[in-house]
């Protein structure tokens, strides 16, 4: 007999608890804690190009529209908190561990960190992690203006784009 906890299952071998749990998350994930979908007919590529601001061959030539588009999204995900879904993702790979619950995001956002994950893959990256297109030179600061290696006026690049 299988103790049910919601939609999951946990099986149970003599004292041990073996679960193997893999989330893959997206916009929608964050919806709930106000951050705002892309691909709705409302959403954010509804206000911006795609291309223009998220794309590597563009960025150069879109730099400060770039850095506006992403600064605003900064400003928004500050202000944004784990919703309930993201805190059962955080309690589930607190207590089982990073081995067992494996946590993939198409999230910019770090609220699943902010739940509690402590091995979160960012496929896109972060919102928070930019750095120094001369020498690579990692800034986990978005509202730094310049590498601290290369100087003050060094162009930095979004790890997303």
């Amino acid at each position: 007999m299988y103790p049910d906890h919601g939609e999951l299952r946990f099986y149970h071998t003599g004292g041990a608890i073996w679960v193997k749990s893999f989330f893959f998350s997206g916009a929608g994930l964050s919806a709930d804690s106000g951050l705002g979908v892309f691909r709705t007919a409302d959403g954010i590529w509804e206000q911006y190009d795609a291309k223009k601001v998220c794309n590597y061959a563009n960025w150069l030539e879109n730099y400060h529209l770039v850095h506006e588009f992403y600064n605003m999204r900064c400003v928004q995900y500050e202000k944004a908190e784990p919703n309930p879904m993201h805190l059962v993702i955080g309690r589930l790979q607190q207590k089982y561990g990073a081995k067992k619950v494996k946590v993939v995001t198409q999230n910019i956002d770090n609220l699943l960190g902010q739940a509690g994950c402590t091995d979160v893959l960012h496929v896109h990256g972060r919102i928070q992690y930019v750095h120094c297109f001369s020498c690579k030179h990692e800034i986990w600061e978005i509202e730094k203006t310049g590498c601290l290696q290369k100087g003050f006026y060094a162009i930095l690049k979004n790890h997303h784009t």
